[in-house]
């Protein structure tokens, strides 16, 4: 990222002094401009094993800050659980804990059924929430759901595992399968009925220089590489196809055609909890790196 240039971080904050995301270290103060799904925070009540995005600017040596918003990937109530699987469905929905968790709620790690809890972390390939950490939710807080879209039908979604109806007066459905979109609403038991939609949350157009965290997989009908459903290019290093199904860091830049060409890639600091196995999903092309 040359100095100046405007670019994005999505991954898991793992310490503080400044924050450090991805492996690099961001500076930030308590002026700037923090979001939770949404809702305006403030910079101080960031956690470790959070999912954010991270606008930042390069000056010097220094990543500094523009804009931060905390991404969580489910928040609603616990319907199912295995204790001695480390797994559990909020609304339907799985997530592992790993041996990395943040555990943010008190009891057990694994939280009872009817515990409304606010998961961070990353879809794997099979269609679980890699949990980096776990808190307690509010009875007052939305529903909400952050994930791939995989099937639409009219009004009705299929996002990740959970079912969400665009009710009438709500947000019209994305256009294309494999879009990733945030809902909140209210699950009714058996759908998430939607309040609220958007598309590309972890996204911002016009932004090319990124660092992103997700699992790494194959795309279905081509020989390309993916992360997290983004069509990848390894012009300038060799694509590693023995890390298919692991959790890594890519950065790179978004070319004009949508593919985001990645410059350096590694392992994520939460890879090996409880690898993904190898795994071909629908790869796109996107105006933006990570949404």
């Amino acid at each position: 990222m040359a100095p100046g240039e405007l670019g994005r971080v999505i991954g898991t904050i793992t310490r503080f002094g400044s924050i450090c995301v991805n492996g690099l270290r961001i500076a930030f103060d308590p002026a700037t401009p923090t979001l939770q799904d949404g809702r305006v925070i403030a910079a101080a009540d960031l956690q470790v094993g959070q999912m954010v995005r991270v606008e930042v600017a390069r000056s010097g040596s220094v990543l500094q800050a523009q804009r931060m918003a905390l991404l969580s990937s489910l928040v609603g109530t616990v319907t199912a659980r295995d204790e001695d699987a480390r797994v559990f469905r909020v609304l339907g929905q799985p997530v592992r804990l790993g041996r990395n968790t943040w555990i943010g709620i008190s009891g057990t790690a694994v939280p009872a059924v009817g515990t409304r809890v606010r998961v961070s972390g990353v879809f794997d390939p099979e269609g679980s929430v890699a949990a980096s950490r776990l808190d307690g939710a509010g009875a007052d807080e939305p529903d909400r759901i952050m994930a791939r879209v995989r099937e639409i039908d009219g009004r009705y979604l299929a996002v990740g595992e959970i079912h969400v109806e665009l009710a009438s007066g709500s947000p019209a459905a994305p256009a294309v399968e494999g879009e990733e979109v945030a809902v909140s609403g209210r699950w009714n038991g058996e759908a998430l009925v939607a309040d609220a939609l958007v598309v590309a949350p972890r996204g911002a157009f016009g932004v090319r220089a990124a660092s992103v965290e997700g699992y790494l997989h194959g795309c279905r009908s081509s020989d390309a590489l993916g992360l997290d459903g983004q069509q990848l290019d390894f012009a300038a290093v060799a694509p590693p196809r023995s890390w298919v199904g692991r959790r890594v860091v890519a950065e790179g830049q978004l070319r004009d055609d949508g593919v985001f060409e990645v410059e350096r890639i590694a392992p994520s600091p939460f890879d090996g909890d409880v690898p993904g196995k190898p795994t071909e999903l629908r790869c796109t092309t996107r105006s933006s790196p990570g949404g």
